[in-house]
C-alpha cells in the first residue's frame, strides 16, 4: 500500500514538473509498431480528451482532475496513466517538463515519440523500485502526460492501446 501511495505521489510530481530542455533525441511512433492483442474482446474508451481501444483483460479507472488509469483486471498497480491539465496558453514546454524529470530522477536521454499523431517528449527513470516511462506534450492549451509503470516495450497490449489513441 505504501509503494502504491509513493508511485501515485511520484506521478503527481511528474505531471507538475517543468524545467529547461533541448529538442534532441531519437524519434519513434507507437502506432507504427502496435500489434493487436490476441484477446478478442477489446473495449472502447471514449473520454473528454481522447479515445482508445482498451485491451481485453484491462480496465479503466477515471480519477479526479481528468486523470485516467488503465490497469490489468487482475492487478492493482497502475500500468498506464493519462493526465490532462487545462492550462489555456500557460507557460512551459514538453521539453522543459521532461528535462526537469531527467534532472530530478536521473532519467534517460530525452526522445521524441509519436502517440495519436501528437509528438511527445519522453524519458524513462526509476522511482520507488518501479521503472516509469513518461511522455509529455502540449496540445490545444492542454498539457498531456502519459506515464507507463514498469514499461515493457514489447508488451503487445500496451503497444496496441497506445497505438489506438486518438486525441480530440
Amino acid at each position: 500500500m505504501r509503494k502504491s501511495a509513493m508511485i501515485v505521489g511520484c506521478l503527481a510530481l511528474v505531471f507538475a514538473a517543468t524545467g529547461c530542455g533541448d529538442k534532441s533525441g531519437d524519434e519513434g511512433t507507437w502506432a507504427e509498431s502496435a500489434r493487436v492483442p490476441a484477446a478478442a474482446e477489446d473495449a472502447a474508451y471514449d473520454g473528454k480528451y481522447f479515445s482508445m481501444t482498451v485491451a481485453s483483460g484491462w480496465v479503466s479507472e477515471p480519477q479526479n482532475g481528468g486523470r485516467v488509469i488503465f490497469l490489468p483486471k487482475d492487478g492493482w498497480i497502475p500500468k498506464i496513466g493519462f493526465d490532462f491539465e487545462d492550462m489555456g496558453d500557460g507557460p512551459g514546454t514538453a521539453e522543459e517538463a521532461v528535462k526537469a524529470i531527467i534532472a530530478r530522477f536521473d532519467g534517460s536521454p530525452m526522445e521524441s515519440t509519436e502517440i495519436g499523431g501528437v509528438e511527445f517528449k519522453t524519458t524513462t527513470y526509476k522511482f520507488a523500485g518501479s521503472t516509469l516511462t513518461t511522455h509529455i506534450a502540449f496540445r490545444k492549451g492542454t498539457k498531456i502526460n502519459i506515464t507507463i509503470e514498469d514499461d515493457d516495450a514489447e508488451d503487445p497490449d500496451i503497444r496496441a492501446m497506445l497505438g489506438s489513441v486518438a486525441f480530440k
